[in-house]
């Protein structure tokens, strides 16, 4: 499955996506919304800045979600 991820360019996540110094995403919410259950090993992410074009594209290796 194919899923899009919107950040903003203020936090600067892109850069340091492209450079291996972040290799993992957490969100820590009490309300469950996606990509809860949705995202698989396998899927590919598309990353863009919002208002920007796609710029990258990863595969998730791995999953680890907490109730």
């Amino acid at each position: 499955m194919n899923h899009v991820a919107i950040m903003r360019k203020s936090w600067g996540l892109l850069p340091k996506i492209l450079s291996g110094e972040k290799t993992i995403e957490s969100r820590w919410y009490k309300n469950k919304s996606a990509p809860w259950d949705k995202i698989k090993a396998g899927d590919v992410v598309y990353l863009k800045n919002s208002g920007e074009n796609v710029s990258l594209r990863v595969s998730v290796r791995k999953v680890l979600q907490f109730d």
